[in-house]
């Protein structure tokens, strides 16, 4: 591995405790943008994104090795952007866009589309995340443009098993809303982040509801000097929630850790940044580890991961050397997907710069075990507390704006992208 890593786009996942890690590895694929990736029900791994502007998914088993990969071309460039595994028959679904509409695909256990559907509201709509819903369908959150005035709007979707739309709803303010991460909640509801542009710049918000998508509670979090992002939330163990994404100043891009409580009041926010961060620093993924604290997946010059207490103070942070992340589409700069837990150390995928995928293995200290790896370093941090606005945002006991999808059958051609792994 040791020089052949120019470049490396990285999301990093840390998948929940069930089954022990083997020994650390790094392995690359074929040509491919990884955006999302899934633990298996057989303990191995599923990675989605696209490669070629098509969509892109392929599986590994637990120590890295090929079992199979699949691109799915569309009428337009296609991606995918979440994948969940079907427990009743080991399936994927998996939802991404083809153009300026949502696609959605459901595999078989070896990749072959059992059903596909395309769907759309107004003039353009995106689904960044999905989450299997508490009666067996899903739900999936992006935005929509209805062109008519501009604004962007929250988009939620709830779908039934086999795909066919049985709610959806906007919802949002005389402003830009996009969400880009919807998860479960311990009340059998949802948490959706993402951000909102009040008065130019932008603000983060949470938005808690119902399994029926009504409004429980919601907050915005920012400041009139600087802009505020979020892209990942997780419930914590006290039943608050945690929040990554960065604050811009206009000078530098910190990443930034909010915590807030069960009704979303605001318990403390930092940032981070290292003394190599000399333009941009965000934080893309999070999750509580079992000490109470969290892992925090982010990007600066370099990929870092930070491991921080429940206060927030850094316990220890990793960076990787000539290793990045970085997305961009449709002006929305954010990852996909990025951060889950495994028991005795972490995942990462990517993408180097001769364009092929990687997944690489760690320890519990994030890293290989291996001297010859030089890829590993350590910076001197500053944490700094931040002082942010709470605000309201939709109101509470809303049901949000009904919203009509347009829906249709597509039909994708499958093709083998070629993908044989190699050990690096």
């Amino acid at each position: 591995m040791r020089n052949k890593i120019i470049y490396l786009s990285l999301l990093i996942s840390f998948l929940f405790p069930a089954i022990a890690l083997s020994a650390e590895w790094a392995k690359k694929y074929g040509v491919g943008l990884p955006k999302a990736i899934e633990r298996t029900q057989d303990g191995g791994y599923i990675v989605v994104g696209s490669s070629q502007n098509n969509m892109l998914a392929f599986k590994v088993d637990s120590d890295g090795n090929l079992e199979w990969a699949k691109t799915f071309e569309g009428n337009y460039t296609s991606e995918i952007f979440a994948v969940k595994q079907v427990p009743s028959d080991g399936g994927y679904i998996v939802v991404g866009r083809d153009g300026l509409i949502i696609w959605i695909l459901k595999l078989d256990s070896s990749g072959s589309i059992e059903w596909q559907h395309t769907y759309k509201k107004d003039y353009f709509s995106f689904a960044f995340d999905m989450q299997e819903a508490f009666d067996g369908g899903y739900v999936m959150v992006g935005y929509t443009n209805p062109l008519a005035d501009g604004d962007q709007d929250i988009l939620l979707i709830k779908i039934s098993s086999n795909g066919t739309v049985e709610w959806a709803k906007t919802y949002g303010k005389a402003n830009d809303d996009v969400a880009y991460s919807i998860q479960k909640t311990s009340d059998n509801g949802y948490i959706i982040v993402g951000d909102t542009s009040p008065f130019g710049n932008k603000d983060i918000f949470l938005l808690k509801i119902s399994a029926n998508g009504t409004v429980e509670w919601s907050k915005t979090y920012g400041s009139s000097t600087a802009i505020e992002r979020a892209f990942a939330v997780k419930q914590t163990k006290d039943n608050g929630y945690i929040v990554a994404g960065y604050r811009y100043d206009e000078t530098t891009s910190k990443v930034l850790l909010l915590k807030v409580n069960s009704n979303g009041t605001l318990s403390w926010a930092n940032t981070y940044q290292t003394s190599a961060s000399t333009g941009y620093g965000y934080g893309f993924a999070v999750d509580q580890t079992a000490d109470g604290g969290y892992i925090i997946g982010s990007l600066k010059n370099d990929m870092w991961l930070l491991k921080v207490d429940q206060n927030g103070n850094i316990k220890w942070q990793k960076t990787y050397k000539d290793l990045a992340h970085y997305a961009f589409i449709d002006e929305h700069d954010f990852a996909f997907h990025p951060l889950l837990v495994e028991e005795n150390g972490y995942v990462l995928f990517g993408h180097d710069s001769s364009g092929y995928a990687w997944i690489m293995k760690l320890n519990s200290n994030g890293e290989i075990n291996d001297p010859s790896c030089t890829i590993f370093g350590s910076e001197n941090v500053t944490v700094s507390d931040v002082t942010l606005s709470e605000g309201d945002f939709v109101t509470s006991g809303s049901s949000g704006t009904e919203a009509t999808i347009t829906s249709n059958s597509t039909n994708a051609t499958v093709q083998d992208p070629g993908f044989s792994e190699s050990q690096v």
